[in-house]
């Protein structure tokens, strides 16, 4: 099954509507590592965009982000990759809400 919105909300990710007025925009859900995560030098570490700069490859992207780079993790499809990804960077834990 792949990622849903719905699936990173129930895990606590934070949401960020992207350029509303271009097209109507696109989402990013993320979980934030340092401050709010979308701070000058914050870092949201792992974030999910969909219709976004992925299009027109993949309907989704998920991304290991630090401050001022950002890395696509083509490979992360599932809400359980995208949580061990997490548990693997941090040494932390994603529990459902």
């Amino acid at each position: 099954m792949t990622l849903t919105p719905e699936q990173l909300e129930a895990i606590g990710c934070k949401k960020i509507h992207w350029n509303p007025k271009i097209n109507g925009g696109f989402f990013e859900y993320y979980v934030p590592t340092s401050g709010d995560g979308v701070g000058w030098n914050d870092s949201r570490l792992i974030s999910v965009t969909f219709n976004g700069m992925e299009k027109p490859d993949h309907d989704f992207m998920v991304w290991l982000v630090s401050p001022r780079m950002r890395i696509g993790l083509r490979g992360v499809r599932t809400i359980e990759q995208f949580v061990l990804m997490y548990e693997l960077l941090t040494g932390d834990t994603l529990e459902e809400k």
